[in-house]
């Protein structure tokens, strides 16, 4: 789906301006986060995060995935899967049933729980609930 160009330089948080992408033919990015037709008590949760605009990622893939399509999509460290995911999640899960309704698997135990607490922190509003459960 979006593959950013691995040559990255320094430190610090990645400029997407400077990062070239290879998109599938159709997906065109979605710059505002308004524009995505996120439910409210959701939209509330990500501008509480704190973000203020999509992240290339997030701009290319979140409607993909919210309109069923199949997504795979691969970006450096930083540039905001994870929260593109817990968005995502947010977003689809049917508040008014108390079943699991997703499942996210993550290579590492870190990575685990920091994807619990950004599908928290997001869904706050929308009472959403998150549980990583570690298997070894």
């Amino acid at each position: 789906m979006a593959e950013a160009n691995p040559s990255r330089g320094g430190g610090g948080p990645m400029d997407d301006d400077k990062l070239v992408f290879e998109t599938s033919e159709g997906i065109e990015p979605i710059t505002n986060f308004n524009d995505m037709g996120i439910k409210e008590d959701v939209l509330r949760g990500v501008y509480e995060y704190g973000f203020e605009k999509p992240s290339a990622i997030q701009q290319r893939v979140v409607m993909p995935i919210l309109q069923g399509r199949d997504v795979i999509a691969q970006a450096q460290s930083g540039t905001g899967k994870t929260s593109m995911i817990a968005l995502s999640v947010c977003q689809i899960v049917d508040t008014s049933s108390r079943e699991v309704q997703a499942l996210i698997l993550s290579p590492t135990t870190d990575l685990a729980s920091q994807t619990e607490k950004t599908i928290q922190a997001i869904g706050l509003h929308a009472n959403i609930q998150a549980h990583a459960c570690i298997v070894v």
